[in-house]
């Protein structure tokens, strides 16, 4: 898939893709233009009266209330991606009847944002090597990595999450099984992979 396809690749972008359905803009159904950092609408072509707009700044900037605001005006289900550099993106649904979901694309990207590694370097600042390593960060890093996807689970048990809240929102999905192949790509642009699931759950064309 070319990068962006749908929602306009960012080198190092750092902000939020917000998926809805309606006619008015972000800015205006939330009420809250001012904190929403160079929000702009993304060109399609999207199903039906979608529409996609890109925020800009660190997921921890946002509004936390944006969804829930946002899924209220609506009276629909809403998504959004938040974006953590080129690493990973938190994808979010909330639908009406629907339960919340969340999962993680490229889940291991974020894991060394949420817990800095240590410099590879010993108390006399000789260095320890390119494959040095430190098992007690290594412990916490899989600790925080269980922690996440108990919270976000992949795989076929998110996919049919995603799969509700699109069958919820009147879209026409793909398999779970193809979501899940989605949710647990790794090997390519975190952009590119949130690209193909929105495809795959309807909101844009496949190619």
């Amino acid at each position: 898939m070319v990068p962006g396809r749908y929602a306009t690749a960012l080198v190092g972008f750092k902000g939020a893709y917000v998926v809805y359905r309606g006619d008015q803009p972000l800015t205006k159904l939330v009420g809250r233009g001012s904190d929403l950092l160079g929000a702009g609408s993304c060109e399609g072509p999207w199903y039906s009266d979608w529409q996609v707009w890109r925020v800009f700044g660190w997921p921890e900037d946002l509004p936390v209330d944006l969804l829930p605001e946002l899924r209220n005006a609506t009276k629909a289900p809403v998504l959004a991606g938040e974006f953590w550099d080129d690493s990973a993106v938190h994808v979010k649904g909330l639908g009406l009847r629907t339960p919340p979901w969340q999962v993680w694309l490229k889940l291991d990207g974020v894991l060394g944002y949420m817990l800095t590694p240590p410099a590879p370097f010993d108390e006399d600042d000789n260095f320890l090597g390119e494959d040095w390593t430190d098992p007690e960060y290594e412990r916490e890093v899989e600790q925080l990595r269980r922690r996440l996807l108990a919270a976000a689970p992949g795989g076929l048990e998110g996919a049919h999450k995603a799969v509700n809240w699109a069958t919820e929102a009147g879209l026409q999905t793909l398999s779970p099984a193809e979501i899940a192949e989605t949710i647990d790509r790794d090997e390519d642009f975190s952009q590119d992979i949130f690209d193909e699931l929105l495809a795959r759950l309807g909101v844009g064309p496949l190619e």
